[in-house]
């Protein structure tokens, strides 16, 4: 008869399709595991949205006449309200920034400032009216006063209460949500074989044969999703422990090949740093992280820096900072 029950309590429950299914509830997360011990369904508690953080895509802006337009069909129009005041995203040809404002970043809706946007000075001749709609979004965001979170919505508006820009919160792969891409194997070059198979977000083994001493590798709660090279991708942190006094961060990038999480591209971001906040914006990743200045000892890194990557094939390759 099929069944189910609590990983280390040992009651049954009722329900469960299978010979032995398998939960474990840690903290807010309640995850289902078959009998081979394979995770197949993943419950969490829902999180508010929240403003910043969150990946959003444009669904819809106002076009300077008077009405709201939908986004030209093969364009992609993004933002991500980072954490230092910078708004950030794609306009569908080039990728752009802004400063912005906000009384409460936590809060579902309340007051909203964007200044003038910069951005790259690509000229895409297509699809047909991208440059138009591009101009047209960056010179409605300076409107907005006002911002309103429901759900997975997000919409700005003026005082009075004219639609500037509407937004949905980015779509995910059910294969690359945060318990899949805590069990599954990545590169290292801190382990013997070259990679890290983590088990619920991590890995150990000797730091050499007979040692006490362990090699662990963890999954940071670092998570970025969004696409890169027109596929849909996650950017994650790992942390490794080889031993030692050093505590390196490496940035690995996660795709989806034959229907299963692979981490095709990894490189180092450095010893002891400080991450901040990733993100996939524009078909790149962006790194916030403080980093070590010259005079600061490996300890304590005081210099805030901002690193940005392409996936390049099965490498990633920094491309400013």
């Amino acid at each position: 008869m099929p069944h189910a029950r609590r990983d280390g309590a040992g009651g049954g429950v009722p329900g469960g399709a299978g010979d032995g299914v398998f939960l474990r509830i840690e903290a807010k997360q309640l995850t289902l595991f078959n009998a081979q011990g394979q995770p197949i369904l993943n419950f969490v508690v829902q999180k508010p949205t929240l403003l910043v953080g969150t990946q959003w895509d444009v669904i819809g802006y106002n076009n300077g006449k008077g009405g709201v337009v939908s986004v030209t069909l093969g364009t992609e129009l993004s933002a991500l309200f980072g954490e230092d005041g910078t708004l950030a995203g794609s306009a569908g040809c080039n990728n752009y920034n802004a400063a912005y404002q906000v009384d409460d970043a936590s809060a579902a809706e309340g007051e909203i400032s964007i200044g003038p946007a910069a951005s790259t000075r690509m000229m895409c001749p297509e699809p047909e009216g991208i440059m138009e709609q591009e101009a047209l979004y960056l010179a409605a965001l300076e409107t907005a006063e006002v911002f309103r979170i429901q759900g997975d919505r997000l919409q700005l508006r003026t005082a009075e209460g004219s639609l500037v820009a509407d937004y949905r919160v980015k779509e995910q792969s059910a294969k690359l949500d945060p318990v899949m891409l805590a069990n599954i194997e990545y590169k290292s070059d801190w382990t013997q074989s070259g990679m890290a198979p983590l088990t619920d977000g991590e890995y150990r083994e000797q730091a050499a044969p007979g040692s006490a001493t362990e090699t662990v590798v963890m999954l940071t709660e670092h998570i970025a999703h969004g696409q890169l090279n027109g596929q849909d991708a996650a950017a994650v942190v790992l942390v490794t422990d080889p031993g030692g006094s050093g505590t390196f961060y490496d940035l690995a990038v996660v795709v989806e090949q034959d229907g299963a999480p692979v981490n095709v591209a990894s490189t180092m971001l450095g010893d002891r740093v400080q991450i901040k906040a990733v993100s996939i914006v524009g078909n790149e990743i962006i790194v916030e992280m403080v980093a070590h200045g010259p005079e600061d000892p490996m300890c304590c890194p005081t210099q805030d820096v901002v690193q940005t990557y392409a996936l390049e094939g099965q490498e990633l390759v920094q491309t400013s900072g």
